[in-house]
């Protein structure tokens, strides 16, 4: 009989694979961009690909949890030590300033070590500043639709 903790781990580890799956086409899809053939044996392009995976979604959970949490925390925090809304209005400028480096950080690590291709490192790409504004467009339905269920 499984255990709580091995099912766990059986799932993080099947996810982790799943997601390490789709970051390797990703890799697969911008070697066809740069027009090279991958070089790199299928356990580095794998570890490669886990790495990136890991990476990606740590950046990407930790703005998604910003935006949808972070206007709670920081109301809360304002309640509890009366901060001034200029106090307040600092934290949500700097809340969202974390949360776009985050996510650019994210796209530049995979654009820059995806490809089987020695690339300089780019922070702002025309592709990564598009998949940045389309998850903060996401990230803002959700925190949309968690305010509407709050009521």
């Amino acid at each position: 009989m499984w255990s709580f903790c091995g099912a766990l781990s059986l799932s993080l580890i099947a996810t982790l694979w799943a997601a390490s799956t789709g970051m390797y086409a990703i890799m697969w899809q911008l070697n066809i961009t740069y027009g090279v053939k991958e070089a790199r044996s299928f356990i580095r392009a794998r570890a490669t690909a886990v790495v990136l995976s890991l990476l990606f979604g740590l950046l990407i959970l930790g703005a998604f949890s910003l935006i949808v949490v972070g206007g709670i925390v920081q109301d809360w925090i304002g309640n509890r030590f009366g901060f001034t809304s200029a106090l307040l209005t600092f934290f949500a400028a700097l809340r969202w300033v974390i949360i776009v480096l985050a996510m650019l950080s994210g796209f530049a690590l995979i654009y820059r070590y995806a490809p089987n291709v020695r690339l300089k490192f780019a922070f702002l790409t025309p592709g990564g500043v598009f998949g940045v504004s389309m998850l903060i467009v996401a990230s803002l339905g959700f925190s949309f639709y968690e305010k509407l269920r709050q009521l």
